[in-house]
């Protein structure tokens, strides 16, 4: 092994026997360049004791060969200028209380519409309309 370490205990370990590098700082380490890849031939973890925070001036694109998951322990935030969703199969969402609130709603099928409850239906609406 090849280790570098500096009098603030900052270290780099080359490990010749088993081919990996790591490097230990006390404080922060920037990486500065015009464009930075990251290559690996199978996977990239990140892990933060607190925060991880993401930032583009532009874009951010995100594409998996199959599936994204994201989870929270607690609240989920999603706030857009517009919001487009497209799913080529079916689209299902499940809560224990769902709301929608707008100024105006639109919904369009090309075939029907089904309307499921397990108990009374009711509509809050200022013309007669009519469920049947």
């Amino acid at each position: 092994s090849i280790i570098i370490t500096d009098k603030n205990s900052n270290e780099i370990v080359i490990d010749t026997v088993a081919g990996d590098i790591n490097i230990t700082a006390n404080n922060t380490i920037n990486f500065n360049a015009k464009d930075i890849n990251l290559n690996p031939s199978h996977n990239i973890t990140a892990n933060a004791g607190m925060n991880i925070t993401e930032s583009a001036g532009v874009d951010i694109f995100q594409s998996a060969g199959a599936l994204i998951s994201q989870n929270a322990g607690a609240d989920y935030t999603l706030s857009a200028a517009n919001i487009f969703e497209e799913a080529k199969g079916e689209k299902k969402s499940k809560a224990k209380d769902l709301m929608e609130i707008g100024s105006s709603k639109s919904s369009t099928t090309e075939k029907e519409t089904k309307f499921n409850t397990k108990s009374q239906m009711k509509s809050n609406s200022g013309d007669k309309s009519n469920f049947y």
